[in-house]
């Protein structure tokens, strides 16, 4: 037996001995784990429409962190919302962008401005999609 199976058939074994709430602690510390994201693209005829956030220079699409036990698609709409004011329908996605580097998954949407939302807001910004893209 190479060396290498020797140290994890004593880790695993070790991994037995320990008690359940030891064994959570372990399993935690152990693996890896990434915040998730949800970033919506709202786009509004031909334009994409951006925000500029007060922690990061420019310009960029609506989006944050998922609270615990919330759905996806859910935060990306409520983010733009927190965050610029305007009401989106979700069109397309998740698209997937793993980070690893900062241990960060985003799951990307694409959105249209909802029927009777207001398309002025003093957060938003709108560039053509020929200079976004």
């Amino acid at each position: 037996m190479r060396m290498g199976g020797q140290l994890a058939r004593a880790a695993f074994t070790a991994f037995g001995w320990l008690s359940p709430r030891a064994r959570r602690v372990a399993i935690r510390w152990w693996a890896p784990s990434y915040p998730v994201g949800a970033i919506c693209v709202v786009v509004d005829g031909g334009e994409v429409r951006l925000a500029r956030h007060t922690y990061r220079p420019g310009w960029c699409s609506p989006g944050g962190l998922l609270d615990r036990g919330e759905r996806p698609e859910r935060a990306a709409v409520r983010e733009v919302l927190e965050e610029v004011g305007l009401d989106v329908d979700l069109e397309e996605g998740p698209v997937p962008v793993v980070w690893p580097g900062y241990r960060r998954i985003d799951l990307v949407y694409r959105g249209r401005l909802a029927a009777g939302a207001r398309r002025e807001h003093a957060g938003v910004r709108s560039h053509s999609l020929s200079v976004v893209l």
